[in-house]
């Protein structure tokens, strides 16, 4: 018999490999052989997921009456001697016999081509640790044997928690001490209160030291190349340079009217694209932009406004802009409302 202790990560496999002992062996060698096996099974540590491997010549039978923590559904054969020194043994040190617990083949064939059994076994104190067990007719054992290979697969192992050395181990606190004293929870409030201030001035402090501020445009109307011009006609203007003003006035006009035409193209796509998506927030978002804009800018002087009447015309001011969408948003509404009707 031998026996080792495989650590696979920080799991403790403990495998048991045996000679077989037949039927025909004295009483005695069998009882020192299963009381050797037993002591040898019992002394491992009981977080140890244990293994035994090895040719029993012992077979399960079908009756799992008293043993049915050992045997699963699939067993098979007559018992003899050898088989209740197995299962009594198993029923005493906590194990299964794996194979009757899968579709398991005889994994021995006699000389005679007929007589066959499953004498080969895997015992195991964790019957979950395996997903599969099986006899591989096909693959011959070393010695051409009458043994066919049995094969059992297993699920990957979990690593047991264990304490390293020289890391202080983690202490359970007591949390119901909070609720039944005022002061220590008054004390506890104040504690973290000041460490959650602590950590938002570091991260305050690392986002003001890093990340840019953000200007808030005065015309968001405009372009930046549009408002750069407007800045070098005032200093023109403060200098006293006429010629310069007047020649700044007439990029930034030209300019403004550009950069409004477009302001407007943008807010109609954006109406647009939630009458499609029958997104009213959108279209709301549009109306609002526009009620907020300066009367100035739907006056004649600065140009065709792109939002047209019923009869086709341009609008020639804030009231005639707000009427086509109040129009529109109406439409919308009541679109939607026959929408969810015909859903219904």
């Amino acid at each position: 018999m031998r026996e080792q202790s495989c650590i696979l990560g920080s799991c403790c496999l403990s495998p048991i490999r045996r000679k077989s002992v037949l039927e025909e062996t004295a009483v005695k060698v069998k009882d020192e052989f299963y009381i050797t096996l037993e002591s040898v099974v019992t002394s491992r540590p009981l977080h140890d997921q244990i293994v035994v491997l090895g040719d029993f010549n012992a077979v399960t039978e079908v009756d799992r009456a008293g043993f049915e923590g050992v045997i699963g559904n699939f067993g098979s054969g007559c018992r003899n001697d050898n088989s209740l020194r197995l299962l009594t043994l198993c029923s005493v040190a906590n194990l299964t016999i794996l194979g009757s617990w899968f579709h398991y083949c005889h994994s021995w064939l006699s000389n005679d081509g007929h007589t066959r059994k499953e004498i080969d076994h895997i015992l195991t104190n964790d019957r979950s640790l395996f997903k599969s067990c099986r006899v591989f007719r096909g693959a011959e054992a070393p010695a051409n044997s009458d043994h066919r290979l049995v094969i059992a697969m297993m699920h990957q192992l979990h690593p047991m928690r264990t304490a390293k050395v020289g890391l202080q181990q983690s202490k359970c606190l007591d949390v119901e001490t909070l609720a039944q004293s005022d002061e220590l929870a008054d004390k506890y409030n104040i504690t973290v209160t000041n460490s959650f201030q602590a950590i938002r001035n570091v991260i305050l402090q690392s986002a003001r030291s890093t990340l840019p501020v953000v200007k808030k445009a005065k015309r968001p109307r405009l372009a930046a190349d549009t408002i750069s011009i407007f800045d070098k006609k005032r200093e023109a203007r403060l200098r006293g340079s006429t010629k310069d003003w007047r020649k700044y006035k007439g990029i930034f006009k030209a300019r403004a009217k550009q950069d409004l035409e477009n302001y407007y193209s943008r807010l109609a796509d954006e109406a647009e694209k939630g009458v499609k998506r029958h997104n009213l927030r959108s279209v709301f978002r549009t109306v609002m932009k526009i009620a907020s804009s300066p009367s100035h800018h739907h006056s004649s002087n600065c140009g065709d406004v792109p939002m047209l009447r019923g009869d086709g015309q341009s609008c020639r001011s804030t009231e005639e802009t707000l009427g086509v969408l109040a129009l529109l948003f109406h439409c919308l509404t009541i679109q939607r409302q026959r929408a969810a009707k015909h859903l219904r």
